[in-house]
Order: structure tokens, then sequence, then C-alpha cells
């Protein structure tokens, strides 16, 4: 922060300033750290940075309507970052918006394949919906990602409805042998 004293005009240094507030717990200092940072950095990389840490902030305080809009100009600016869409995924879910949640997550799921984590929320979707086949397709290829969400798939309420079905039990059994291979 000793960098902003001697350079005030430093986005990086006013993004290093928004990351401390909101450590030290002091969001609305830390929004507008983002924004100054944002603004200095306007078309570099800074710009998109911030903006993307001030739409996880905002989200955490609960303002998603201002998150999803900042995501929404990070998404025209750059459509092609994963990031963004799992992001909006995960407000869109917390809103309730479940149809356009999945939606995001499969855009973001194009550009990055490899993410258990949006693999599993696409199946706890799944399962909501009471789509059997789906939910264990998704489960199945969160677990083949990254084997810790077969036993947090077993503990997970929103699975309870598979509790008892043979293909779940496979999928969240606690040997790793035991699970079938994209079957």
């Amino acid at each position: 922060l000793f960098a902003l004293q001697l350079k005030p005009d430093l986005a990086a240094g006013w993004y290093e300033k928004a990351l401390a507030l909101e450590h030290l717990g002091r969001p609305d200092e830390a929004l507008k750290a983002y924004a100054k940072a944002a603004e200095l950095g306007a078309g570099q990389q800074a710009e998109s940075k911030s903006l993307y840490h001030q739409s996880q902030l905002l989200g955490r305080m609960g303002r998603t309507d201002e998150a999803l809009a900042l995501l929404d100009t990070l998404a025209t600016q750059d459509p092609g970052d994963p990031r963004i869409w799992f992001a909006k995924g995960f407000l869109l879910r917390k809103r309730g918006q479940q149809e356009a949640s999945v939606d995001a997550f499969a855009r973001g799921l194009e550009l990055n394949p490899r993410e258990a984590r949006i693999w599993y929320f696409k199946a706890m979707f799944y399962a909501g919906v009471k789509d059997k086949d789906k939910t264990l397709q998704n489960l199945r290829r969160a677990i083949e990602i990254d084997r810790r969400y077969s036993s947090e798939a077993a503990r997970e309420e929103a699975f309870e409805p598979y509790a008892l079905d043979p293909e779940f039990r496979a999928l969240t059994a606690h040997d790793p042998a035991s699970i079938p291979a994209g079957t």
C-alpha cells in the first residue's frame, strides 16, 4: 500500500489495497478500491481482474444484481473466460434461477471441462429436478476429475433420494477402486 503513496494512479496498488481491505472485513471500502483499480486499469487485465473480484465480493454481500451486472460486462469483454461463467452460474443458483445457472455452468464447462465443482453442482441441480440419468452422469464426471466428490455426494442432502440406488451407491463408495469408470 506504500506504493499508492508514491504513485496513486497505480491500478495494481488499488487492487492490492482492495484485497487487504476485504481481508480486514471492510467490504464497502474494498468495493471502492476495486472500482478505482478497474477505472485506472481500463482496457487492461487489471480492469477485468478488479471487476471480477468486485463481483465476487458483491455476491458474498448479497448484492446479487450488482454482481451479475458486472459479470455481464465482463462476459461481453471476455466471453472466453470460464471463471466469469462459473461465477454467473453460482450467483444465478443462489438467486434460485436454476435453469439459467445450469446454462451458465454449461458455457463455462465448454471452456474448461476439467472443473469438477461445476459438474458436481450440475448433478445437484438434476437431482433437484429428479432427473436420475443426468444426475448420475454429471456426478460421475465430477468424481472422475476429483475423487473427493464421491464422499461429499454421499453426505449431500440433494442426493438423498438416490441414497439406496445401486449406481449412486457405487459412485459414492469409499473404495475408489469400486467406482465404475464411465458407466
